[in-house]
């Protein structure tokens, strides 16, 4: 067992929101980056890849004046909606667009900095300031954070997790420091009651049987619902681009459907 808890991450990520296309085998689809890095990215999209699969990406960030064009590998994915994908980056562009991009925004170049490269067992970590806006959390940042709770020293973190965190769990835990909702500061925590909603255990019904209901009760079908559901999502994670995306689509299921027109109409004009 190593005595810190190493970052999986050679080079560093920041949480960016970049729109990016993605382009696999012969079909073409949208997304928006989570995170960015000159060796890779997390992207949130609406079309599900399998690990393994080769991509070639198009971002455009608006502090930049050029998109970046890289090759990549989809290294995991998590499919349940709204779908994400871990891509590591295989060539394309000189990575010295990150060096730009972070000259340009004075607030990735202040998380780049603050993303430490290993943290010590004996350290204890909080829970930090709940997200503002309704926002989904990978499984594994999910599960790091309801064991944290109350606040845990990172030796028993891990350990809970086993004799040494797999990769992917640290780089969860990795990523939630760098977003700040774990501190280790104990005044910089607020506690675990304004987390319980979002921590909260699966519910007792399906989210299948949830949508349904839903759908029942606006009047529309359930395909259209699922749809309009995931917009919401990703209203809450300002994912706006990919939110007027799954508008549209749902109003081809759903026409005429004035919640989901109206929806449309007042995110066109930030988009």
């Amino acid at each position: 067992m190593t005595s810190d808890i190493l970052n999986p991450r050679r080079v560093p990520r920041v949480p960016v929101r970049c729109p990016v296309e993605i382009r696999h085998r012969f079909s073409t689809f949208t997304g928006e980056t989570e995170d960015l890095g000159p060796g890779g990215c997390k992207v949130v999209t609406a079309r599900h890849v399998e690990p393994g699969r080769n991509v070639k990406l198009v971002i455009r960030c608006g502090t930049l004046l050029r998109p970046i064009s890289v090759a990549g590998r989809i290294v995991w994915s998590h499919p349940e909606s709204p779908v994400r994908l871990g891509i590591a980056f295989e060539g394309g562009e000189d990575p010295g667009w990150f060096d730009a991009l972070l000259a340009a925004d004075p607030a990735a170049e202040r998380a780049a900095r603050s993303v430490p490269t290993r943290l010590s067992r004996p350290t204890r970590v909080h829970l930090g300031k709940p997200p503002r806006l309704v926002v989904d959390f990978s499984p594994a940042e999910r599960d790091i954070l309801r064991r944290v709770g109350p606040g845990v020293s990172l030796d028993a973190l891990a350990r809970s997790f086993g004799p040494e965190m797999e990769e992917r769990t640290r780089g969860a835990l990795f990523s939630l420091v760098a977003r700040r909702f774990l501190v280790f500061d104990p005044v910089s925590s607020v506690g675990v009651a304004r987390w319980r909603e979002i921590l909260a255990d699966g519910e007792q019904r399906s989210a299948a049987e949830d949508a349904a209901e839903r759908a029942r009760e606006a009047g529309r079908p359930v395909e259209a619902q699922r749809l309009y559901d995931e917009a919401i999502l990703h209203i809450g994670g300002g994912r706006l681009g990919l939110a007027v995306d799954r508008l549209r689509e749902a109003l081809r299921l759903a026409p005429g459907d004035a919640v989901i027109e109206a929806t449309v109409e007042r995110l066109a004009r930030w988009t």
